[in-house]
């Protein structure tokens, strides 16, 4: 009975060691499947992400060309109801360059004109060239009375564009009187804390004399009022325009540790040294730079041309009713140009808007600009600046110069090696080259003090004791005898070693500060020659008169 119960209980674990290892088996089919799925569902993801991708991207080609399309169709309706509210005003425009042309050569017949001039006057009851187009005809025709009325009208319209058409037009046939009655009265319309590129090339086309001689001053008050006008509504205007100026003058400054490397390393004072002294060497420099742009010529041929190519861009410019759908047409067109990236066009036109406004600033300002624009500004508009500023340049100037000034060291305070000595003008140097000295042979007896000049003293005594004890061993045996004798004289070899070492240490600290009061006393010398350079030129500048920078 016993075997059949051991062989039942052999075979139940037989079965269930069978059923574990199928269960295993399936476990790991299981997580085979798993993974598979994990795989599967991974590579779905993936695809899904990639889908989403391509389908933002196809939206987004889908949402540029839409754009772009409406672009294009809004574009051209625009432009069709620009022609058709303002086509003519483009007419009035490209008949008033051609009169301006025609009348130079000569080739039109002034009925031609009048007629034209007249027809476009019906058709563009809102626009100030139109009547100015009528007026210039006129003007041709000699009929006062017509061209009176018809600038009355474009006055009416538009004062600062018709003043200004008028001056140009008055100074390309030489008149000279009338054209300076247009320009004054320009220049009265003009906002001095709201100045332009444009409105400033006009000044100075006026100043260099384009326009002619000004015999009888109609437009000097106005530039001068113009800067008075931004001082009493500026606070503190002098003290500032003062400070920008000395600011900017401090362009010039470069540091003159190059040039004197000895008080920079050795005069604590070379802070106030260095300030000063590079504003007087970089005097040179500011007064080299103004004296060339005054001494250089101006283009007048090229003023000349600027201005008439003012004129065409008066004349050509849209006028103001036109700018709401002037700034759709902007607009779409950055739109279509970009294929229908919305957001990089509105981008750039208002960067570009934004420069545009940026440029405009008061008169002072505008004028500072100029002359501080360097090479992008043409030499008569830098020398138009400077002759209006030149009272706040020149106080900049010399505070440039004299802002450091008190603060210049009248003596100097040298430090070398932890040594300092004073001068004045170098005239102790003998005292301080002796005080030096005096010092490092301070600090080198220290140094010796320290080194124990008989270090090998213990060893003599104990050299000696191990000869006392070697004769007294001598009953003893010899070789204890021999012991005792070469270990006494071990030790005294050691101790005379020991001293020569002592003896070689203070010879090297003697050698050592002896070259360093050697090396020490030449900066002493160097630092002292660089500072009677700085005084004489300090005292050579201070010496000179002063000259205005802009006369």
């Amino acid at each position: 009975m016993a075997d059949v119960a051991s062989v039942n209980v052999s075979s139940q674990l037989s079965g269930i060691e069978s059923s574990l290892s199928i269960l295993s088996e399936n476990t790991r089919q299981l997580g085979e499947r798993m993974n598979d799925v994990d795989r599967k569902m991974n590579n779905t993801l993936a695809q899904l992400e990639a889908l989403k991708k391509d389908f933002l991207r196809m939206m987004d080609e889908q949402r540029k060309e839409a754009e772009f399309q409406r672009a294009t169709t809004e574009l051209v309706r625009v432009r069709q109801e620009l022609e058709q509210k303002f086509g003519n005003y483009k007419v009035v425009r490209d008949t008033m360059l051609g009169v301006l042309q025609a009348t130079d050569a000569k080739l039109v017949r002034q009925t031609t004109i009048s007629k034209v001039s007249e027809e476009l006057m019906l058709s563009t009851p809102k626009y100030w060239l139109a009547p100015c187009l009528i007026a210039v005809a006129a003007w041709i025709g000699n009929d006062r009375a017509l061209a009176d009325r018809a600038i009355s009208e474009a006055m009416r319209r538009d004062t600062k564009r018709t003043a200004l058409c008028m001056a140009l037009v008055c100074r390309r046939n030489g008149r000279e009187d009338t054209c300076f009655e247009w320009l004054s009265l320009y220049f009265s319309k003009l906002d001095a804390r709201n100045f332009s590129d444009l409105e400033f090339s006009f000044v100075d086309a006026y100043v260099n004399g384009v326009f002619g001689e000004d015999r009888k001053h109609r437009c000097d008050d106005y530039i001068a009022n113009w800067i008075n006008e931004i001082r009493d509504t500026t606070e503190d205007f002098e003290k500032k325009q003062v400070e920008q100026w000395d600011e900017m003058l401090r362009l010039y400054v470069q540091p003159m540790d190059g040039h004197y490397p000895a008080l920079k390393k050795n005069v604590k004072e070379f802070g106030r040294i260095d300030d000063y002294l590079g504003r007087i060497c970089a005097s040179g420099s500011v007064e080299t730079a103004f004296d060339n742009l005054a001494k250089a010529p101006v283009d007048q041929t090229q003023l000349v041309r600027g201005i008439d190519e003012r004129l065409v861009q008066l004349v050509s410019d849209y006028a103001q009713e036109e700018k709401p759908l002037r700034d759709q047409e902007e607009e779409l067109t950055a739109i279509k140009a970009y294929r229908g990236d919305v957001f990089t066009a509105q981008k750039v036109v208002e960067g570009a808007r934004r420069l545009k406004k940026a440029q405009k600033m008061d008169m002072v300002a505008k004028m500072t600009d100029v002359i501080s624009g360097g090479k992008g500004r043409a030499i008569s508009e830098r020398k138009t600046a400077i002759s209006f500023l030149k009272n706040y340049i020149n106080d900049g100037y010399d505070r440039f110069l004299d802002e450091k000034s008190e603060a210049f060291p009248t003596q100097i305070s040298i430090g070398i090696d932890g040594w300092t000595g004073n001068t004045v003008d170098g005239s102790n140097e003998t005292q301080l080259l002796d005080d030096y000295e005096k010092y490092m042979d301070g600090l080198r007896q220290q140094k010796v003090d320290a080194v124990n000049m008989k270090p090998g003293l213990p060893w003599f005594i104990g050299a000696g004791v191990l000869g006392v004890f070697g004769l007294f061993m001598i009953p003893h045996g010899v070789i204890l005898v021999l012991l005792m004798l070469l270990g006494a004289g071990a030790a005294g070899g050691y101790g005379y070693l020991q001293n020569k070492k002592a003896i070689q240490t203070v010879e090297s600290i003697n050698n050592e500060y002896k070259e360093l009061i050697a090396k020490g006393k030449g900066e002493i010398l160097i630092t002292e020659k660089e500072w009677l350079d700085v005084r004489s030129k300090v005292s050579e500048f201070r010496s000179k008169e002063r000259k205005k920078l802009v006369a």
